[in-house]
């Protein structure tokens, strides 16, 4: 199989999934601040963060590696939160769920 075939077929396997995933119900902006106040209370995302990453996202295109520079823009995060004690990183986890997963309201 040549690697022209071997990519045709990787694009067709993954083709629903870009052309028919949709929102089952519409972002609520504010879990989406009230999960930023809570990983900020935390200290795991600053300013700082933000700004480079909106910076990078601004340049993604210009980038040869893209998922290794997204990868990078979560480091200092993601190691901030590995030092953390158990029991604030499980608060965190479940804040984080209860964001992301949460009961409509009729």
């Amino acid at each position: 199989m040549t690697s022209a075939t071997s990519r045709r077929i990787l694009k067709k396997s993954f083709e629903p999934f870009y052309k028919g995933t949709e929102l089952i119900k519409p972002v609520d902006v504010n879990y989406v601040y009230t999960f930023r106040k809570d990983i900020q209370m935390f200290q795991l995302w600053t300013e700082g963060d933000e700004q480079k990453f909106y910076d990078l996202l601004q340049n993604i295109s210009k980038q040869k590696n893209r998922l290794g520079a997204l990868s990078n823009a979560f480091k200092s995060t993601v190691d901030r939160y590995g030092e953390l004690d158990e029991e604030k990183q499980v608060s965190i986890l479940f804040s984080a769920l209860t964001h992301i997963i949460h009961k409509p309201t009729f």
